[in-house]
């Protein structure tokens, strides 16, 4: 047992004895704790409920219900946020299951549990990813030995032959202009947030966690991308956290169009009485919530008539319009915050369909 101090931060360490006798090293960081103290009373309580848990496995198979509430305990200070919140929500869906024992779940049970969403209401990604969670936790179970074999494993993947692949969804140059068009000017901050979203490629958590005070530079007209926000994690309004990798650090230029929009948008949040110097872009006391992103964003697709996107895919709108203008996929990566294989991978079709504009290119100086 041990707690120590590591840029300005508290960490408990130390090993803990599982069930088969054997150790394992434990090493988390005391969530808000700042003094020492604090620290060892942190790591008091953190060993006190494992020895409770241990107890609980030692006494009798567990339910499912039970078994997600270690999996989360044992994530906790070592994930991030909006990853538990990620897991919460998948591991709510599976309620049906909660009162089973772990050890008396057989392969068609949950194999019969998945196929219940596998249906036109949900999408066949989503019934995966219901196989995928239940396949996390029951490693967990075996990998803790509570239970000799993981039942999932020997599930495949749902597939549904006579389904077409959904294509990327995003708004054509075309389709963007008609979409800001129909926006309502006035309505200023949504406004301003749908633009950065398309003409930055940035992600929406990112976008709402831009602070007024460092993370737009107009004079240089860039914007700094160092934190995003999670929305409705662990019973917060929302939380501020690192952004999504280590690529997604960065700082990346405005277009004319975006910093025209940024100008005039930051002369107004100046000028609003009791605005705060170091506030929130968008919100100023607290971020814009997401539920009203998405309400002001179907009044317009619904205005402009045009096909409702995930507000992510304006992300991917940008993307895409910087690949089918021949963009340098280096360039493209550094500005999303990607790997150069994660935007190959994502847009690897377009890709693929702007070769016959290069081979275009060889062909009309040479032929």
């Amino acid at each position: 047992m041990a707690v120590q101090k590591r840029d300005g931060k508290w960490y408990i360490r130390g090993k803990v004895k599982l069930e088969d006798g054997s150790f394992k090293d434990y090493h988390r960081l005391a969530k808000g704790c700042k003094l020492k103290k604090e620290a060892q009373k942190f790591e008091e309580n953190f060993l006190a409920k494992y020895n409770e848990d241990l107890e609980q496995i030692k006494s009798g198979s567990i339910t499912l219900k039970e078994l997600i509430d270690l999996y989360i305990s044992n994530k906790r200070g070592n994930a991030k946020s909006s990853t538990i919140a990620t897991d919460l929500y998948m591991f709510a869906q599976m309620e049906p299951l909660y009162d089973k024992k772990i050890n008396l779940i057989r392969t068609q049970t949950i194999k019969d549990f998945i196929a219940t969403y596998n249906d036109s209401n949900h999408k066949l990604s989503y019934v995966n990813k219901m196989r995928t969670y239940l396949n996390k936790l029951f490693n967990f179970a075996v990998k803790n030995n509570m239970i000799d074999r993981n039942p999932v494993s020997e599930i495949p993947n749902f597939k549904r032959p006579d389904e077409l692949k959904q294509e990327m969804q995003f708004y054509t140059p075309e389709q963007w202009k008609c979409f800001i068009d129909a926006f309502p000017k006035d309505d200023i901050v949504y406004y301003t947030i749908f633009c950065t979203l398309y003409y930055m490629g940035m992600r929406r958590g990112e976008v709402l966690a831009l602070n007024r005070k460092g993370d737009v530079d107009l004079e240089k007209g860039t914007i700094r991308i160092n934190k995003t926000v999670s929305q409705y994690v662990d019973g917060y309004k929302y939380i501020i956290t690192p952004p999504k990798t280590s690529n997604s650090y960065r700082v990346i230029k405005m277009p004319n169009k975006e910093l025209k929009i940024m100008k005039e948008y930051i002369k107004w949040y100046d000028e609003c009485p009791g605005a705060p110097a170091d506030g929130f872009l968008f919100g100023m006391d607290v971020p814009i919530q997401i539920k009203s992103l998405n309400r002001k964003y179907k009044r317009a697709a619904d205005k402009a008539g045009l096909p409702y996107i995930r507000i992510h895919d304006f992300r991917h709108s940008h993307a895409t319009l910087l690949i089918n203008y021949g963009a340098n996929v280096k360039a493209i990566s550094d500005r999303l915050g990607n790997t150069v294989d994660e935007v190959l991978k994502t847009y690897a079709h377009l890709f693929n369909e702007t070769e016959d504009a290069m081979i275009k290119i060889v062909n009309d100086i040479f032929d």
